[in-house]
């Protein structure tokens, strides 16, 4: 019986029928290029009212509009994207810079690092996330973008962060926006008549909103691109505790990033994403997966009722990472060339029509 079996095995495999194992591996990929062309490969989609904006965001982002939102076909996942990116920008050289120190009124100090100082143009202020610096990954691929785009450049690094040390108990408090303000206004001290442009990672990219919210028509910063804004940080926090969204990764990397800065300090994180006072042309590059937010505590209609805001939200990308490519992906990522083309736009405008012409992108006509 074993030899007749042997012999029927052999005649199957003479006559080129496939295996079990085969037949399970061929039903996977078809499943799973199933599923990446019907769940994973859209357009990235536009969340904005009729007006200057639409017609500013359309014109500037074209081919990120129109084109699908291709993540490689092994970096599905949201968390995998937030880690391949870090890992992949992790080994880009360091930014020299030339650091700056900032005292400010309670006693605490930031540190400003520039480039391009003597160029001309408007001014562009980077902020990075939380447990980012001015060598924070994702800025070792972008800043080398924007330098090249010839205007002056300085990234904040916040307290404690940068091998700053601290020089008070405080670190960044959410929703406080007073270290930003020291920074804009030390900024604007020195170039008294530039536009000033603002892009922000994470919690970066929340100062920045909530600046704008906050100030409205008096805020000194005449646009900005807010980048994986967590707009409601308790449910980011939720999102985080669930053990089975497999953020037990991020939960380490973050808790080593912030342990030592957390030990004398008892500030509660809690924001919500109040647009409306915005008053400054204002854009969100969002990821529908993001860990740090979900689905449910997305803006939309704040962002469609103000004439002010836009948000283009991309299917998959995580929180940071923004990985696309078929196969092998190469920095600059999605994000990274988003931003570099949204500032040179606003470059333009800048150098056209100085901030009056920004403060047009959010005209009905």
């Amino acid at each position: 019986m074993k030899v007749e079996s042997e012999e029927n095995a052999a005649v199957a495999a003479m006559s080129g029928q496939p295996s079990k194992l085969e037949l399970l591996v061929c039903t996977s990929c078809a499943l799973y290029v199933f599923y990446y062309v019907l769940v994973l490969k859209h357009r990235p989609r536009l969340v904005c009212q009729p007006g200057g904006m639409r017609r500013f965001m359309t014109a500037t982002f074209g081919d990120f509009l129109q084109g699908f939102y291709r993540t490689p076909i092994w970096c599905v996942g949201a968390n995998l994207q937030s880690l391949v990116s870090s890992l992949y920008q992790k080994r880009l050289p360091e930014v020299s810079y030339r650091r700056e120190y900032l005292s400010l009124p309670d006693g605490g100090r930031l540190a400003l690092d520039w480039l391009n100082e003597d160029m001309q143009g408007a001014v562009l202020l980077v902020l990075p996330g939380l447990c980012g610096d001015s060598q924070a990954y994702y800025l070792r691929s972008f800043v080398p973008l924007a330098r090249s785009l010839g205007c002056p450049l300085v990234v904040m690094n916040g307290r404690g962060r940068g091998g700053l040390p601290l020089a008070t108990h405080r670190i960044t408090h959410i929703p406080s926006v007073g270290d930003l303000t020291e920074v804009v206004d030390a900024v604007r001290l020195r170039y008294p008549d530039r536009c000033l442009v603002a892009v922000g990672y994470s919690l970066g990219g929340l100062l920045i909103s909530m600046y704008l919210a906050k100030l409205g028509q008096q805020a000194r910063i005449d646009a900005g691109l807010a980048i994986s804004t967590p707009f409601h940080l308790p449910t980011a926090k939720r999102n985080l505790e669930q053990w089975w969204n497999s953020n037990f990764g991020v939960l380490l990397y973050m808790a080593s990033n912030l342990v030592e800065h957390l030990k004398d300090n008892e500030d509660v994180l809690r924001a919500t994403g109040k647009l409306s006072g915005v008053q400054r042309p204002l854009v969100f590059l969002m990821a529908d997966d993001d860990v740090f937010g979900s689905r449910d505590t997305f803006p939309d209609d704040e962002i469609v009722n103000s004439r002010w805001l836009a948000a283009v939200v991309t299917p998959c990308g995580g929180h940071l990472g923004f990985v696309d490519g078929w196969l092998l992906p190469r920095p600059p990522f999605y994000s990274e060339r988003f931003a570099a083309t949204y500032v040179r736009e606003i470059l333009r405008v800048a150098s056209a029509h100085g901030s009056k012409g920004l403060e047009n992108l959010g005209e009905d006509c």
